[in-house]
């Protein structure tokens, strides 16, 4: 089962933190913890990658999805016990 997750683009998330994106900085809210972070990464690169990276506040391991399209790159965050 999975937990809540949404695929929001790095606007859409930065809109709904109330901060503004920096180059390649995507902002996130990890999925343990509930705490923001901000992800690097490159705007232009393969149309869909698959990394883990640990939450810079609680360690716990995300299984992070990045997509990229017309509308630029979209990050998804899951637990590593989904």
């Amino acid at each position: 089962m999975r937990a809540n997750c949404a695929v929001l683009t790095i606007e859409a998330m930065a809109k709904r933190l109330h901060i503004e994106p920096e180059g390649s900085a995507a902002p996130v809210v990890c999925p343990y913890c509930g705490e923001p972070a901000t992800l690097s990464i490159e705007p232009v690169g393969m149309a869909a990658e698959q990394y883990v990276e640990d939450c810079p506040v609680c360690c716990r391991p995300w299984n992070v999805s990045i997509t990229r399209d017309g509308e630029g790159p979209r990050v998804e965050l899951t637990r590593d016990d989904d």
